[in-house]
């Protein structure tokens, strides 16, 4: 087991205020470690996968808030209500047919407790080097969700699930080959290369928005001590900012020395850009170079990594607007949002060997 592993280990199984995972199998999703019953009964029809709480910032009239499209062909007012959402977008089906979401747990154990730490970061960026326990463990657990909540990560996870199909589709078809020989090989692989992603991956049907994004919820727990261990920044944006429908925007501009020999980073060697308002930003992460200082803080009992009150400067600001952009969907949220997800992906390429870390 790498040092990596090892560190994920401690921080996953660290103990916690969540609860153990439910024996009532409608209102829980996950296995072993540390989950949370996510699941419940819900009569909200429109559901926010980007809460309204957050986006209300952004707004440009009362309830108002300037959507454009990343390709930049469609801008329009609408109203906030009608943003980032989707009817029964968490629904997922329990055995017995019992309609079930996570809507009421996201209400209650993450936006709740975490709407205050933003309200408090944006009027007082510098609070970020002050923060409770309870305060830092709120926002680490607002930010985890945000991560996962959107569907920009589902469609994220089925891209790597795809290139790790055709790797293990590439791995089958050459070993074939080289026992059946070329043409008797490619002729008996290929009733076997039109089987899609998932059953490849041993699983019996794809999985559906909801059910990714239950399962992941489930364990925000882990995912948020990873996120404490990692450097914060927050403070003023010198350049007016947006956000999108996936308000965690993440970057690596390096192969980080963690990466996997695939060369894909681990999820902490990203940086996380969210805006908290058009005029103040959130960076964490990475990790330093070197993970053994992360595994001997740890030891130390020391989970939260450094806390810096930090004033972005207009080049990092214009930075932190290009990942944003890059990392959406298929909206940005916000009248300043005039930049595409085209351009800044091209810029972000330019950018990325000097990038700097916070």
């Amino acid at each position: 087991m790498s040092t990596t592993d090892e560190i994920h280990d401690k921080l996953f199984c660290r103990g916690t205020d969540v609860p153990r995972l439910s024996v009532d199998a409608r209102s829980s999703v996950g296995e072993g470690g540390r989950t949370e019953a996510v699941l419940s009964s819900t009569e909200v029809v429109d559901q926010h996968f980007v809460p309204r709480g957050y986006l209300k910032r952004f707004e440009e009239a009362e309830r108002h808030i300037w959507v454009t499209s990343v390709d930049g062909s469609h801008r329009n007012l609408r109203r906030s209500r009608s943003v980032a959402t989707r009817p029964h977008g968490y629904r997922v089906t329990a055995g017995s047919g019992v309609n079930l979401s996570v809507e009421d747990w996201l209400a209650r154990r993450v936006e709740t407790p975490g709407f205050p730490v933003l309200h408090r970061l944006i009027a007082d960026p510098g609070a970020i080097t002050r923060l409770a326990a309870e305060g830092e463990q709120a926002l680490a657990r607002f930010v985890a969700a945000l991560m996962v909540r959107v569907p920009k990560r589902h469609v994220d996870a089925q891209a790597v699930a795809h290139e790790v199909v055709g790797n293990i589709k590439e791995f089958h078809r050459n070993s074939i080959k080289k026992k059946l020989g070329e043409e008797t090989g490619a002729e008996w692989f290929r009733h076997w290369d039109v089987e899609p992603d998932h059953v490849w991956l041993g699983a019996t049907e794809p999985l559906d928005f909801p059910t990714f994004a239950a399962e992941a919820l489930s364990q925000i727990s882990g995912w948020a001590n990873v996120l404490l261990s990692m450097p914060w920044a927050c403070g003023a944006s010198r350049l007016s900012l947006f956000t999108s429908d996936n308000p965690v925007s993440r970057f690596a501009g390096r192969r980080p020395p963690s990466a996997d020999p695939y060369g894909w980073p681990d999820f902490e060697d990203f940086h996380y850009y969210l805006a908290l308002s058009p005029s103040c930003l959130l960076v964490i992460g990475p990790w330093p170079d070197d993970v053994n200082e992360v595994q001997a803080q740890i030891e130390r009992g020391q989970i939260q990594g450094p806390r810096t009150a930090h004033s972005f400067s207009p080049w990092e600001s214009a930075f932190a607007r290009r990942v944003i952009a890059a990392d959406a969907n298929q909206e940005l949220y916000g009248k300043e949002a005039n930049i595409t997800k085209e351009e800044a992906v091209l810029d972000l390429g330019r950018l990325a060997p000097v990038m700097r870390r916070y």
